[in-house]
């Protein structure tokens, strides 16, 4: 998570799963992170295209994923967040 500034938090970390599994628990973490913190149009990213395309998408993901999914795109609405999707090398939170 970070302001227009500078990164204000971060969170890196391997579950034995897919790629898209681990992005979407940061996605997930990034947005209740968001809601604990009380704000508000917060632009969460991930260079995990599939995850922002399924987390504002309304096709049904794949099962692996399904209760992340539709954790992110409920604090989507709830949260007003929006996903974005930048590249790997715009992303200041990768190893």
């Amino acid at each position: 998570m970070r302001d227009s500034a500078a990164a204000i938090d971060g969170l890196v970390s391997l579950f034995p799963a897919f790629i898209s599994q681990n992005e979407a628990h940061a996605v997930r973490m990034a947005a209740m992170m968001a809601q604990a913190c009380d704000l508000n149009s917060t632009i969460v990213e991930s260079d995990c295209k599939e995850v922002i395309q399924l987390g504002v998408g309304e096709t049904v993901p794949p099962w692996e994923r399904l209760a992340i999914l539709l954790d992110i795109r409920h604090l989507v609405k709830v949260v007003n967040l929006l996903l974005k999707w930048t590249t790997r090398n715009n992303n200041q939170v990768t190893n």
